[in-house]
């Protein structure tokens, strides 16, 4: 496990060190959010706002609603596509197949499966091989093709609207279908897990079809990997109180935990 310095303690921050701490955050996430920062680095929203501010009148950033963009480098991360859902699948790879295991104990034979679209779902779906009898429903082509051949399954796909990045199907007619289903336990992924305990994801036509799925849901499951946590998506799709279970990784050292996610079981997949 590689070792990264700790940040020193945001509280100590002198104005200047405070600003070159957010114009970093700036440069990693290509959007930030007004009040994730001011969690982050233990100060007001209103002092967050002045700083960003500053920043913009150095050319540095573009104020929008809620926060800013970074200005002449890294897009809008929270506005720009996902990578097609291929090659995700290829990042952090072995920490998403040990998700997917996990995930895979939670499952018993003959029930009913839930499942989005997305890289460490489709894990999940590898890792629910061993199991018999599954009724499996998913919006996600690429999930639905590699469940194709067990023939020992019954696949129901949800239709709607392709969102090409993940191959998923989307939008009010995907809701509508799933409004009859009864759903024993959901697997969902997330794009990011914010330092306010929420769950986010890129797009907020995908937010609504995860808030839809959690619905009918038994058991609500996020799995994402530990890279995820204090990132943001664009849109939020649930709080911590509104999931029964996050399974995730062990993050780095100094990269932030999942433990500080309350209201929720948290498991670590080896």
């Amino acid at each position: 496990m590689s070792k990264t310095r700790p940040e020193p303690d945001p509280r100590s921050f002198l104005p200047a060190e405070r600003l070159t701490a957010i114009a970093d955050r700036l440069a990693a996430r290509g959007v930030v959010r007004v009040d994730d920062i001011a969690t982050e680095l233990a100060v007001s929203t209103e002092t967050v706002r002045r700083d960003l501010k500053a920043l913009a009148q150095r050319g540095q950033a573009e104020i929008v609603r809620g926060g800013a963009r970074l200005l002449g480098g890294k897009p809008d991360a929270a506005r720009a596509p996902l990578p097609p859902v291929d090659q995700r699948s290829f990042v952090h790879r072995t920490e998403k197949e040990a998700i997917g295991r996990e995930a895979a104990g939670l499952v018993a034979d003959g029930q009913v499966v839930l499942l989005d679209g997305g890289s460490t779902t489709a894990a999940v779906a590898r890792s629910l091989a061993v199991r018999r009898e599954l009724t499996v429903i998913t919006n996600n082509l690429v999930i639905a093709q590699e469940m194709a051949g067990h023939n020992h399954w019954r696949i129901h796909v949800v239709g709607g609207e392709l969102s090409p990045s993940s191959m998923s199907l989307v939008g009010l007619h995907a809701i509508r279908e799933l409004r009859d289903a009864a759903v024993d336990i959901a697997f969902l992924g997330a794009a990011g897990v914010t330092p306010r305990q929420e769950f986010t994801s890129a797009d907020p036509v995908e937010s609504e079809l995860k808030r839809a799925m959690m619905a009918i849901a038994r058991k609500v499951v996020i799995v994402a990997d530990a890279t995820k946590l204090h990132t943001s998506g664009f849109s939020t799709f649930a709080s911590a109180q509104d999931v029964d279970l996050f399974i995730t990784t062990r993050p780095e050292e100094g990269r932030p935990d999942a433990e500080a996610l309350s209201g929720i079981e948290i498991i670590y997949a080896e």
